[in-house]
């Protein structure tokens, strides 16, 4: 189980890593090894689909539900099943319906840098300790938010990169998440 483990791992890195912009890929193509980097951001080629940070992108992937029929049930042989899913298209990652976001990298990389941490080494569980207030909402989209929602929040509410990142944030470090 160990290999398989490992090939899905190594498939799923190869492919998240093909989608990065080379600044951002090299490093890690580098060594083969997907980073879990807080400003990795994805978003659907569907029109009106949000940016989504890597753990996200990767549960969308997992849950996907793979539709090609398996044979007759009398003729069901498991093995060769899970080996066409598996050269078919591993785990149905594919990079013809997402893409790296770009814009919602480059507010993460500014509101990172607000805080003080290095948006091409910090990972998204060090992150996870900074909470972040937006100053230009009133009402209940002023919660604390994660990294991830207040990068989402820039990119459907504001999205105005002419505002200075200390008029844009307030941050805390340790806070319980309100929303």
């Amino acid at each position: 189980m160990n290999r398989v483990s490992e090939e899905w791992t190594k498939a799923r890195d190869e492919l998240v890593i093909s989608l990065l912009p080379d600044n951002i890929a090299a490093p890690m193509k580098a060594n083969s090894r997907l980073r879990p980097l807080a400003v990795l951001f994805f978003r659907g080629v569907a029109r009106g689909s949000h940016p989504v940070d890597l753990h996200q992108f990767c549960g969308w992937r997992s849950s996907r539900h793979v539709y090609k029929p398996v044979g007759e049930p009398e003729h069901f042989d498991i093995i060769s099943s899970i080996d066409d899913l598996w050269t078919s298209n591993p785990w149905l990652w594919d990079s013809d319906r997402y893409r790296f976001d770009p814009e919602a990298c480059a507010i993460a990389q500014e509101v990172m840098a607000f805080v003080g941490m290095d948006s091409m080494s910090s990972s998204i569980a060090e992150m996870e300790n900074f909470k972040f207030r937006c100053l230009r909402c009133r009402g209940s989209r002023q919660a604390f938010m994660r990294l991830s929602v207040a990068v989402q929040h820039e990119v459907k509410y504001h999205s105005t990169p002419s505002v200075p990142v200390e008029n844009k944030w307030s941050w805390v470090e340790g806070v319980e998440e309100d929303g």
